[in-house]
């Protein structure tokens, strides 16, 4: 039984750089290293938002509620949706039905997120 992802073809495309396929799947995955994460493992001084340190830093906050993070996507003209979305969930509504100009959009999308961290 072979599981297929909806995003894969995304996370993969063959014109997006390895390191940024790779950061980008850790993303969908929720396993980039944010405070949350390495707290569950090491001791930190804080798990607060290094930015405005106001809120917890998780991916929830990283991609969809942080200020800074908000300012990024829309600076680039992404659209944040719902703020309850998972971040794959929103990943794999902007991945359906990739056509070259979807492509090229979701490249600008995915470069976003991957400077963002």
């Amino acid at each position: 039984m072979t599981n297929t992802v909806t995003y894969a073809g995304t996370d993969w495309n063959k014109l997006i750089m390895p390191k940024h396929r790779y950061i980008y799947w850790q993303v969908v995955n929720s396993q980039l290293l944010t405070r949350d994460n390495l707290s569950q493992f090491m001791t930190l001084s804080s798990t607060l938002c290094p930015i405005f340190e106001c809120k917890n830093e998780n991916h929830s906050h990283l991609f969809m509620n942080c200020i800074f993070g908000k300012m990024v996507f829309n600076e680039i003209s992404i659209m944040v949706v719902s703020l309850s979305w998972e971040i794959k969930n929103l990943i794999k509504s902007r991945v359906l039905g990739l056509g070259i100009h979807k492509l090229s959009k979701e490249n600008v999308y995915m470069k976003s997120v991957i400077e963002s961290w």
